[in-house]
């Protein structure tokens, strides 16, 4: 399989200060973590809504502020993650797995 970069403007991609973040989105990965202004977070939002990028990794704890994104499949990759206070593996809530499966089943004729 061949590496096939998109065609996403030089100048979106500067907008974003990790070099790893303007390296995937060159391929149209995108991802959302705590190392991310919520502007920079917005506009990954942005580009994944508008299908510039096709792929969007997001962690655990911002599955409740990506409730307006569709998406046709969600992969957890585990539904454990460590909480440093605890210094121990904790699962994930009902709620948050329930939370992230159900985004793959939104869809535009859900809204009205």
């Amino acid at each position: 399989m061949s590496e096939s970069k998109i065609d996403l403007d030089e100048k979106v991609i500067a907008l974003f200060s990790e070099a790893s973040l303007k390296s995937c989105l060159q391929y149209g990965i995108g991802f959302i973590h705590d190392g991310l202004t919520e502007k920079e977070c917005r506009l990954v939002k942005q580009l994944y809504k508008k299908g510039s990028i096709r792929v969007l990794l997001v962690m655990q704890k911002f599955c409740w502020e990506v409730t307006d994104l569709e998406s046709h499949i969600v992969v957890l990759m585990d539904v454990e993650r460590y909480d440093g206070t605890e210094r121990r593996l904790v699962e994930y809530s009902i709620p948050d797995v329930l939370q992230m499966q159900g985004l793959a089943s939104r869809s535009k004729q859900q809204d009205g």
